[in-house]
């Protein structure tokens, strides 16, 4: 792994926005990629990069070959129009998703609450289009992203975040950050990540301004939305992520629980979100 400069890989929803567009702004960052988890992953396995902004699931499978950068990550918390499902029948009567873009997390999380909240056991229908499109296919259209924000439904509306808060009392954490596991020297890595983090944290109108460019949607929504996440990988964060895990275990998705091993064995110290 280099030394004094890293490559470094990034997931393309929004809200990583904040961490990215000060990563690109560091002299210590020779690349920042912004693909798909799938493609980070093989990147990041190949060594074409040293580390990846990753979801959890993506994490999991891989975890045995992983390391995850201490309090480097992006949570949630209640309704954070991050992940929903848009129904247009009674959700307990669901026996169809349709699927447009989203992460393997996502459609993860979907299946859990709808399993553990309503009792419901649901068929997932990869499809285009927006969300009219998706709920012309199906009983009702996952949302994730970008999309919750750039499409428009006047029906009902479960947004997941807020079902997972409500049943585990926890955050939900939507990426990590990962290195592989080979013994590297990753401190100037961590500092640098933990430097992007800080500044999108504190010093964010830079980046509102250009995703609302790029989306076309009201600056004041984005500068919103940016304030529900929680820039961070706290205890309580790991907590969640373990439950995810567990719960993914338990309905068949994971064919263990995978342990969540860090870089260093420190633990992060409680500091203020969003």
């Amino acid at each position: 792994m280099p030394t004094t400069s890293f490559r470094i890989g990034a997931l393309k929803e929004f809200y990583c926005a904040p961490l990215t567009h000060s990563l690109e702004k560091s002299p210590a960052v020779a690349g920042l990629f912004i693909d798909a988890p799938s493609t980070l992953i093989d990147k990041l396995m190949s060594r074409e990069i040293d580390a990846a902004v990753l979801t959890p699931i993506d994490y999991a499978r891989m975890s045995s070959d992983l390391r995850l950068l201490p309090a480097i990550g992006i949570a949630s918390i209640i309704e954070s129009n991050t992940v929903v499902l848009c129904v247009n029948r009674d959700i307990r009567e669901l026996n169809t998703v349709a699927v447009g873009y989203a992460t393997a997390t996502d459609v993860v999380l979907a299946k859990v609450i709808l399993k553990e909240q309503f009792k419901s056991s649901v068929t997932f229908v990869p499809a285009v289009g927006n969300v009219r499109e998706l709920l012309s296919k199906a009983d009702a259209a996952l949302l994730c992203g970008d999309a919750v924000l750039t499409n428009e439904w006047d029906g009902p509306v479960i947004d997941l975040i807020e079902e997972w808060t409500e049943m585990t009392g926890l955050p939900f954490v939507h990426a990590v950050c990962a290195v592989l596991a080979d013994g590297s020297d990753t401190s100037a890595l961590e500092a640098i990540m933990a430097e992007a983090q800080r500044e999108g944290r504190e010093d964010r109108a830079a980046t509102v301004s250009s995703v609302a460019a790029v989306m076309n949607i009201p600056a004041e929504r984005i500068e919103e939305q940016f304030a529900l996440y929680q820039y961070e990988l706290l205890p309580t964060h790991r907590e969640a992520i373990d439950e995810f895990f567990r719960l993914a275990y338990f309905h068949g998705v994971l064919q263990d629980v995978p342990d969540i091993n860090m870089t260093s064995g420190d633990e992060a110290d409680d500091e203020e979100s969003l």
